[in-house]
């Protein structure tokens, strides 16, 4: 289940702003979840 949600999160950031946050950061993911 973890691995659909950080996938997703991923997703979803990487439409919202690519270049201010880039999904290869893992902690934009936790940003996200928080």
């Amino acid at each position: 289940m973890k691995s659909d949600m950080n996938y997703e999160v991923v997703l979803i950031d990487a439409t919202e702003s690519p270049i201010e946050r880039p999904p290869n950061t893992p902690s934009n993911m936790y940003s996200h979840l928080q």
